[in-house]
């Protein structure tokens, strides 16, 4: 995603939902000869996490009638909400990685994204509970869950909200399992 991770937009060369997407809609693009694009025949688990995977959470943070803003964790909150059972490495890594990410609105999301049967409701979708998240709390996960309808739900046990870090030998062999069942 872009401003995310190792791409080197800033948040605030966001203008849209769409420029936050330009570079995961590049990667899934067939048609455009790069080494990191996938091959059409090569099926793709698309994993989302925290406000980037769940456009309901941020809903839920953001009025679904408000204007796109940035935010940024703080380093306390990071700590004691999102990776309080992960090891001190990862939080200090984490702390000196931390970017703002762009919140945008419901309105503008519903004006660049189109949720129809043919596309996003087409593919198998499953919410992964991480069981001790304090930064998106176990009942907001369960309003999820049956707001979005989604196919399938597995819970990772004694994970915090980085199940990456927290329980990562859990996450992948949970993404193994779905993989399988695809």
């Amino acid at each position: 995603m872009a401003a995310s991770g190792i791409n080197p937009k800033q948040v605030n060369d966001l203008h849209s939902f769409s420029d936050y997407v330009q570079p995961l809609m590049e990667f899934m693009e067939y048609s455009v000869p790069s080494s990191i694009s996938i091959k059409q025949e090569e099926k793709v688990i698309l994993v989302g996490h925290s406000l980037g995977g769940v456009p309901e959470v941020t809903a839920y943070i953001l009025t679904a009638k408000g204007t796109s803003t940035n935010f940024m964790f703080g380093p306390r909150y990071i700590s004691s909400n999102l990776y309080d059972l992960s090891s001190p490495e990862d939080l200090d890594l984490a702390s000196m990685l931390a970017r703002p990410i762009r919140i945008f609105s419901a309105d503008d999301m519903s004006k660049q994204m189109t949720m129809s049967k043919q596309k996003y409701g087409s593919v198998k979708r499953v919410y992964i509970i991480a069981e001790l998240d304090k930064g998106i709390p176990k009942d907001v996960q369960r309003w999820v869950i049956e707001k979005d309808s989604v196919d399938d739900v597995k819970e990772i046990g004694g994970s915090d909200h980085m199940v990456m870090m927290s329980r990562p030998h859990e996450l992948f062999a949970c993404l193994q399992e779905i993989a399988g069942e695809a």
